[in-house]
């Protein structure tokens, strides 16, 4: 006789967790000039569920939020062309509830 090795409702536990997963995803923009390390935070946030967009400089970052809808947005500080700090507010007088954290 087989047994198996799963555990009872194993499956209803990770069809859960899909939804779970499904309902938290985001849709996020992150603006980096250092294109490897952007790339990695890429990979990462995909393999989480996310749907991530991306931007090499400031001046890209600007442009990109006036086409998207963004749940959230990661910058670096320290960019060319528009610092983050710039972009960040940017986003502030377009959207008043936005705040930094």
């Amino acid at each position: 006789m087989r047994r198996s090795l799963t555990n009872p409702g194993s499956n209803e536990k990770e069809m859960d967790y899909q939804k779970s997963t499904a309902m938290m995803a985001k849709h996020t923009l992150m603006a980096d000039d250092d294109r490897v390390l952007l790339s990695l935070l890429k990979m990462r946030q995909e393999s989480a569920g996310h749907t991530v967009d991306t931007a090499e400089n400031g001046r890209d970052g600007l442009t990109r939020l006036e086409c998207a809808d963004d749940d959230v947005v990661l910058l670096d500080d320290m960019m060319s062309e528009i610092i983050g700090l710039t972009v960040l507010q940017h986003i502030q007088e377009r959207h008043l509830s936005v705040q930094s954290s």
